[in-house]
């Protein structure tokens, strides 16, 4: 499995963990057809994700702010970020 794949399954698994502890709703939902574009999406606020196979990166992107983070071979601590940053902005 990939990075990019491994970090969307991690996402995933934290998203419905959030939602099971605290009932607070949080979504992964692909964005337009491409399988390197997400869109992380709580209540009103949104992050969007696009992976940059080149850079071995994700592009984040929330109406405010935007950067990129590198992805590690273990993305569970990346993944924790990236939902704490769509939770927070």
């Amino acid at each position: 499995m990939d990075r990019w794949q491994a970090l969307k399954s991690e996402l995933q698994k934290q998203a419905e963990a959030i939602s099971e502890s605290s009932g607070e709703i949080v979504q992964l939902e692909s964005r337009g057809e491409s399988d390197l574009e997400l869109t992380l999406i709580s209540g009103t606020r949104e992050m969007n994700l696009q992976y940059l196979r080149e850079r071995n990166a994700v592009r984040w992107e929330t109406p405010d702010e935007y950067g990129f983070e590198r992805i590690p071979e273990t993305t569970g601590r990346l993944a924790a970020q990236l939902i704490q940053w769509a939770l927070e902005r």
